[in-house]
Protein backbone atom coordinates (compact mmCIF):
# COMPACT_ATOMS: atom_id res chain seq x y z
CA UNK A 1 0.00 0.00 0.00
CA UNK A 2 2.50 2.49 1.01
CA UNK A 3 4.23 2.47 -2.69
CA UNK A 4 1.13 3.62 -4.43
CA UNK A 5 1.61 6.49 -2.24
CA UNK A 6 5.03 6.93 -2.25
CA UNK A 7 4.89 10.21 -4.29
CA UNK A 8 6.52 13.12 -1.86
CA UNK A 9 3.93 15.59 -4.01
CA UNK A 10 1.00 13.93 -2.68
CA UNK A 11 -0.89 15.22 0.13
CA UNK A 12 -1.38 13.50 3.03
CA UNK A 13 -4.92 13.83 3.51
CA UNK A 14 -5.18 12.36 -0.76
CA UNK A 15 -2.52 9.80 1.32
CA UNK A 16 -4.99 9.04 3.94
CA UNK A 17 -8.42 8.86 1.83
CA UNK A 18 -6.14 6.60 -0.93
CA UNK A 19 -5.54 4.30 2.14
CA UNK A 20 -9.16 3.88 3.47
CA UNK A 21 -10.86 2.98 0.19
CA UNK A 22 -7.65 0.53 0.11
CA UNK A 23 -8.52 -0.98 2.69
CA UNK A 24 -12.24 -1.05 2.52
CA UNK A 25 -12.20 -1.77 -1.10
CA UNK A 26 -9.45 -4.67 0.01
CA UNK A 27 -12.30 -6.36 2.51
CA UNK A 28 -15.07 -6.44 -0.26
CA UNK A 29 -12.54 -7.95 -3.24
CA UNK A 30 -11.22 -10.36 -0.58
CA UNK A 31 -14.75 -11.68 0.43
CA UNK A 32 -15.92 -11.88 -2.62
CA UNK A 33 -13.13 -14.17 -3.99
CA UNK A 34 -13.81 -15.94 -1.10
CA UNK A 35 -17.40 -16.63 -2.03
CA UNK A 36 -17.00 -17.49 -5.76
CA UNK A 37 -14.50 -20.28 -4.84
CA UNK A 38 -16.39 -21.78 -2.50
CA UNK A 39 -19.43 -21.38 -5.06
CA UNK A 40 -17.43 -22.72 -7.84
CA UNK A 41 -16.18 -25.71 -5.54
CA UNK A 42 -19.96 -26.46 -4.74
CA UNK A 43 -20.76 -26.56 -8.70
CA UNK A 44 -17.51 -28.71 -9.19
CA UNK A 45 -19.10 -31.61 -6.90
CA UNK A 46 -22.47 -31.04 -8.18
CA UNK A 47 -21.51 -31.63 -11.69
CA UNK A 48 -18.58 -34.44 -10.52
CA UNK A 49 -21.74 -36.45 -8.77
CA UNK A 50 -23.89 -36.05 -11.46
CA UNK A 51 -21.30 -37.59 -13.79
CA UNK A 52 -20.33 -40.15 -12.06
CA UNK A 53 -24.08 -41.39 -11.71
CA UNK A 54 -24.67 -40.94 -15.14
CA UNK A 55 -23.45 -44.12 -16.41
CA UNK A 56 -25.33 -46.21 -14.20
CA UNK A 57 -28.78 -43.72 -14.89
CA UNK A 58 -28.23 -42.67 -18.45
CA UNK A 59 -27.77 -44.19 -21.65
CA UNK A 60 -25.95 -41.75 -23.37
CA UNK A 61 -23.53 -38.67 -22.76
CA UNK A 62 -23.85 -35.46 -24.45
CA UNK A 63 -21.01 -33.19 -25.00
CA UNK A 64 -21.88 -29.77 -26.57
CA UNK A 65 -19.63 -27.36 -27.67
CA UNK A 66 -19.78 -23.95 -27.83
CA UNK A 67 -17.28 -22.12 -30.14
CA UNK A 68 -18.90 -18.45 -30.50
CA UNK A 69 -20.98 -16.12 -31.23
CA UNK A 70 -21.22 -12.92 -34.31
CA UNK A 71 -23.14 -9.81 -34.73
CA UNK A 72 -24.32 -9.52 -30.65
CA UNK A 73 -25.90 -6.38 -30.37
CA UNK A 74 -24.91 -3.75 -27.63
CA UNK A 75 -27.16 -4.56 -24.32
CA UNK A 76 -28.88 -0.75 -23.66
CA UNK A 77 -26.38 0.24 -26.15
CA UNK A 78 -23.49 0.16 -23.91
CA UNK A 79 -21.71 -3.14 -24.83
CA UNK A 80 -22.38 -6.88 -23.71
CA UNK A 81 -20.52 -9.21 -21.62
CA UNK A 82 -22.16 -12.15 -22.88
CA UNK A 83 -22.25 -16.32 -21.98
CA UNK A 84 -24.12 -19.46 -22.72
CA UNK A 85 -26.45 -21.11 -20.51
CA UNK A 86 -27.74 -24.98 -21.73
CA UNK A 87 -30.09 -26.51 -20.22
CA UNK A 88 -30.89 -30.19 -20.60
CA UNK A 89 -33.58 -31.32 -18.53
CA UNK A 90 -32.86 -30.78 -14.49
CA UNK A 91 -28.95 -29.93 -15.61
CA UNK A 92 -27.77 -26.64 -15.94
CA UNK A 93 -24.36 -25.31 -17.43
CA UNK A 94 -23.07 -21.91 -17.94
CA UNK A 95 -19.93 -21.12 -20.05
CA UNK A 96 -17.42 -18.59 -19.28
CA UNK A 97 -18.42 -14.85 -19.47
CA UNK A 98 -16.99 -13.03 -22.46
CA UNK A 99 -16.61 -9.99 -21.19
CA UNK A 100 -17.36 -6.53 -23.07
CA UNK A 101 -17.23 -8.64 -25.96
CA UNK A 102 -19.58 -8.39 -29.33
CA UNK A 103 -17.62 -11.39 -30.31
CA UNK A 104 -17.08 -13.55 -28.33
CA UNK A 105 -15.16 -17.40 -28.54
CA UNK A 106 -16.02 -19.39 -25.57
CA UNK A 107 -14.04 -22.21 -27.33
CA UNK A 108 -15.66 -24.37 -24.33
CA UNK A 109 -17.42 -28.39 -23.75
CA UNK A 110 -20.79 -28.55 -21.56
CA UNK A 111 -21.14 -31.71 -20.36
CA UNK A 112 -24.76 -33.76 -20.01
CA UNK A 113 -26.33 -37.70 -19.36
CA UNK A 114 -29.01 -38.20 -21.37
CA UNK A 115 -31.44 -40.11 -19.26
CA UNK A 116 -34.22 -39.33 -21.58
CA UNK A 117 -34.97 -38.72 -25.87
CA UNK A 118 -38.24 -37.06 -24.69
CA UNK A 119 -36.60 -33.61 -23.44
CA UNK A 120 -35.08 -30.90 -25.26
CA UNK A 121 -31.12 -28.65 -24.92
CA UNK A 122 -32.16 -24.87 -24.69
CA UNK A 123 -29.57 -22.64 -25.38
CA UNK A 124 -29.21 -18.98 -24.53
CA UNK A 125 -27.13 -16.66 -25.09
CA UNK A 126 -27.24 -14.18 -22.06
CA UNK A 127 -25.40 -10.74 -20.86
CA UNK A 128 -24.61 -10.50 -17.52
CA UNK A 129 -25.60 -7.54 -15.93
CA UNK A 130 -22.18 -6.10 -14.46
CA UNK A 131 -23.85 -3.99 -11.44
CA UNK A 132 -27.50 -4.03 -11.05
CA UNK A 133 -30.85 -5.87 -13.02
CA UNK A 134 -31.03 -9.07 -13.71
CA UNK A 135 -28.80 -10.62 -17.41
CA UNK A 136 -30.60 -9.87 -20.41
CA UNK A 137 -31.19 -12.88 -23.05
CA UNK A 138 -29.84 -12.18 -26.52
CA UNK A 139 -30.46 -15.17 -28.20
CA UNK A 140 -32.40 -18.69 -27.75
CA UNK A 141 -32.95 -22.15 -29.22
CA UNK A 142 -34.37 -25.24 -28.08
CA UNK A 143 -33.07 -28.32 -30.31
CA UNK A 144 -35.19 -31.56 -29.22
CA UNK A 145 -32.92 -34.40 -27.75
CA UNK A 146 -34.39 -36.94 -30.41
CA UNK A 147 -33.74 -34.62 -33.03
CA UNK A 148 -29.79 -34.68 -31.81
CA UNK A 149 -29.83 -38.60 -31.53
CA UNK A 150 -29.17 -39.96 -35.36
CA UNK A 151 -31.17 -42.93 -35.97
CA UNK A 152 -27.59 -44.60 -37.72
CA UNK A 153 -25.45 -44.16 -34.80
CA UNK A 154 -28.56 -45.57 -32.25
CA UNK A 155 -28.19 -48.87 -34.60
CA UNK A 156 -24.66 -49.69 -35.14
CA UNK A 157 -23.55 -48.87 -31.23
CA UNK A 158 -23.91 -50.44 -28.18
CA UNK A 159 -27.11 -50.19 -26.60
CA UNK A 160 -25.99 -48.14 -23.53
CA UNK A 161 -23.72 -45.04 -23.81
CA UNK A 162 -23.81 -43.99 -27.77
CA UNK A 163 -22.01 -41.40 -28.97
CA UNK A 164 -24.19 -38.47 -29.59
CA UNK A 165 -23.42 -35.47 -32.11
CA UNK A 166 -25.86 -32.70 -33.78
CA UNK A 167 -24.65 -29.89 -35.61
CA UNK A 168 -26.53 -26.29 -35.42
CA UNK A 169 -25.26 -23.48 -37.57
CA UNK A 170 -26.60 -20.36 -38.66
Amino acid sequence: MRRYTRDPAMPGPLRSLIGAMVRIFWVDIVLEVEADASKDVEDDAVNEAELAAAPAIAWGMLQVLVVEARNLAPVHGIGTNPYVRAVLGQQVRKSATAWSNLRPAWNCILDFSVVSLSGSLELEVMSQAPLFGGDTRLGYVSIPVKDIVSRSQLAGSAPRMPQLSYRCEP
